[in-house]
């Protein structure tokens, strides 16, 4: 209890800044806090303390500490699951993993994946604590999809997706719905691609709100344009996937792997662009005949950068422009190595007075405020993170 005492004292008596660094700092012990906690709770619930106030289960002792009910599940579940990933937990307490980095490998080790996972936890650690919490993620979702294709005798999930549609006594209607990750990707882009702005002088709507008026403009157009003398021509929504010719593995912008017969069937029914990451390919050097950077180099950029490369944002393609790292009014060229993809907000960012950017030739962008600090992001598209 004397910990807790001076760790209440400091607490208290802490008086935080607002400028990046201290809370830099004060994230990081949090998340060592965090650990700490996790080691606490797995043993609480495999002695059953939880019993001495009368509750019936660790997560119901937490929401009695004033935890809401999802996040008392997740305690409990994370320091449950830790304790059979040692090597994590141990890392976790040392604050050599984030919080990110560790629920990158709880969501991608459920079932008797964490049995597959804690079998080379200690080789594999090491390396995820290396990465950001990001690519972290990239990594296990690509372990996880090497190790359910692997894993013959598990039983194949239904690549049909799931819907239910009811209407209420008030007349109201209620869709939920499941998809596959195939599927998933297409409605993903469904729901950006026909995203339609508030109306001028009407209350503004919140992203659900949004989403239900996109899924009945989508079956308005479906129903308006069945008819018989329908078109027979077809706009397929666009999705960007990977495919490398020598693997044959496919994944997503964003570093997701695509596995499964829905994934593959888009190969029998699409658009096929040859993007090469090296001189063999397409022409993807325009030096200053085009100021704007023509489809196929922007496909070859996207590919590359997946999103905004700007240090922490995780803006999509669909949100970014193509930038000049060095501007075109000041003799830059539209070569794929010198363009990198940035957010609206970004872009304008880099075009102020005393921002710098770099792109390095591995396609590492650096990136120099005003006050001199540099940081850097990696491209999300090229060489995604692989546990070895």
């Amino acid at each position: 209890m004397a910990e807790l005492a001076l760790l209440r004292e400091a607490v208290e008596g802490l008086d935080l800044g607002c400028d990046p660094e201290t809370l830099r700092a004060v994230l990081a012990l949090r998340d060592q806090l965090d650990a700490k906690i996790a080691a606490a709770l797995a043993e609480f619930d495999d002695r059953r303390l939880f019993e001495i106030d009368s509750a019936t289960s660790t997560t119901a002792w937490l929401r009695n500490q004033g935890l809401d009910g999802r996040a008392a599940g997740s305690e409990a579940n994370r320091a449950r699951r830790l304790r059979h990933l040692p090597a994590t937990a141990e890392a976790f307490e040392a604050g050599e993993l984030r919080s990110g980095h560790v629920a990158a490998i709880l969501a991608n080790t459920k079932g008797r994946l964490i049995e597959q996972f804690a079998e080379r936890e200690h080789d594999w650690v090491p390396q995820l604590a290396e990465f950001s919490p990001g690519d972290a993620a990239v990594a296990m979702q690509a372990w996880r999809a090497a190790a359910e294709d692997a894993d013959d005798s598990r039983e194949l999930p239904d690549e049909t997706g799931e819907a239910s549609w009811s209407i209420t006594a008030n007349g109201k209607g209620v869709l939920n719905a499941t998809f596959n990750a195939a599927d998933a990707e297409i409605v993903d882009t469904a729901l950006r691609q026909f995203a339609s702005q508030d109306v001028d002088g009407e209350q503004p709507r919140n992203a659900k709100q949004r989403r239900a008026d996109i899924v009945v403009d989508l079956f308005k157009f479906a129903l308006d344009h069945n008819g018989e003398n329908k078109k027979t021509g077809r706009d397929r929504p666009h999705i960007n996937v990977l495919l490398d010719a020598t693997s044959g593995e496919m994944r997503t912008i964003d570093g997701r792997p695509m596995t499964g017969p829905g994934a593959d069937s888009w190969l029998c029914d699409s658009l096929v662009y040859r993007l090469l990451m090296d001189a063999d390919g397409a022409v993807l050097n325009y030096g200053r005949k085009v100021r704007t950077a023509p489809e196929e180099l922007w496909n070859a950029i996207v590919a590359r950068d997946g999103g905004c490369r700007f240090p922490g944002c995780d803006r999509k393609p669909s949100w970014c422009d193509a930038h000049h790292i060095v501007w075109w009014t000041h003799g830059g060229l539209t070569n794929i190595d010198q363009l990198a993809l940035l957010c609206r907000r970004h872009h304008r960012k880099l075009h102020k007075q005393g921002w710098h950017a770099k792109l390095l030739p591995d396609a590492t962008l650096e990136v120099v405020d005003p006050r001199g600090v540099v940081r850097a992001s990696r491209p999300r598209g090229t060489d995604p993170p692989r546990l070895l």
